[in-house]
């Protein structure tokens, strides 16, 4: 068992594959193999362990994909069910005047750093970056004359442009000027990055988190008008439907404000 997980953590580093996604499909097999040997794989057992299995949507889809990914390294046989069509859940979000008006002014009493700290969070909610992406911004990956930001390393393997507001120019060149030194903007972890968000969180009595940066990019950019396939590129989703979340989220927005406006006024008798 040892040897084919190892073998599988090898196949998956020659692939170039992101260390939390190793992590990922790691743990799933380490979960599976608990009920299923992976060793003798069929197409029987196989079937079985995914008509037995408990467990919400996507942490099924989560097994297949780790079982799809060892039987094409072990060359076998064997089909894996289609994908279960998971529940989108709304995510967390806040909008432009929460940030401006609520996080912004919280950054000069709650961080030491405020001109760092107040330029990485505008370039989270101004670009929707991961939060390994923001944190591994090296000055190099920035055009300033351009205000366009190279991003080498996604998830989704596809190295793009990203840009941000001409008025966030100014503060992003202060940045570079306060630490010419560094190679990095930021010169700090993932860990660093979600601890300022739960510094927030704590203060500012609203769950907050890198990702909740990102999903508020997301919602904020297409009810401005942007485009969902524009939005997915700068997302770096490979799939329509992981972006697909953000418009039904601003239908629902948009069906609240209808609601909320348009009203029959009834004449007085």
């Amino acid at each position: 068992m040892t040897n084919l997980i190892n073998k599988f953590r090898e196949e998956l580093i020659l692939e170039g594959r992101a260390k939390k996604t190793i992590k990922t499909y790691i743990s799933c097999l380490n979960v599976i193999s608990n009920k299923l040997n992976l060793s003798s794989l069929t197409q029987e057992k196989v079937n079985k362990y995914f008509v037995e299995i408990e467990a919400p949507a996507n942490t099924v889809n989560q097994h297949k994909k780790a079982l799809i990914k060892l039987v094409k390294i072990l060359k076998l046989d064997v089909r894996i069910p289609k994908f279960i069509q998971a529940e989108n859940s709304i995510p967390e979000y806040f909008d432009e005047d929460y940030f401006l008006n609520e996080i912004v002014p919280a950054i000069g009493f709650l961080f030491d750093d405020e001109i760092r700290i107040r330029c990485l969070f505008y370039l989270m909610f101004y670009t929707g970056l991961r939060v390994g992406e923001i944190a591994n911004l090296k000055k190099v990956d920035f055009d300033l004359v351009n205000k366009k930001i190279n991003i080498q390393k996604r998830k989704a393997k596809n190295p793009i442009i990203v840009f941000y507001p001409k008025d966030m120019a100014e503060l992003i060149e202060l940045q570079f000027d306060m630490h010419p030194e560094d190679k990095e903007i930021f010169n700090c972890s993932d860990d660093s990055v979600r601890y300022y968000c739960n510094v927030l969180s704590k203060n500012l009595e609203k769950h907050i988190t890198p990702h909740t940066f990102r999903h508020s990019f997301a919602v904020s950019y297409l009810k401005k008008g942007g485009s969902s396939k524009n939005l997915q590129t700068l997302l770096g989703h490979k799939c329509r439907v992981a972006t697909d979340i953000y418009a039904t989220m601003t239908d629902k927005d948009r069906e609240i404000e209808y609601r909320k406006i348009m009203k029959i006024e009834r004449r007085k008798k």
